[in-house]
């Protein structure tokens, strides 16, 4: 019973857009990530921080408002 607390905080409501069914979902989550099995342009970006600062810099809280989509990271 535990664990089906903490499972259901990571477990989403609906399907995402592009997909029809929760089978199809699941299927493109078990794809692997590693470099093993995706090109390396495509790994680095699936595997991108969020957000990229130097070190020491302040990081400034996003607004709901202000967050835009994410630009191409820069390697």
């Amino acid at each position: 019973k535990r664990q089906k607390k903490t499972a259901n905080k990571f477990q989403i409501a609906q399907i995402p857009y592009p997909y029809t069914s929760r089978e199809e979902y699941e299927r493109s989550m078990t794809g692997g990530l590693g470099k093993e099995w995706n090109v390396t342009k495509s790994h680095k970006n699936l595997t991108r921080p969020e957000i990229m600062t130097r070190m020491g810099k302040m990081i400034q809280p996003i607004s709901k408002k202000a967050k835009a989509p994410r630009p191409a990271a820069k390697f």
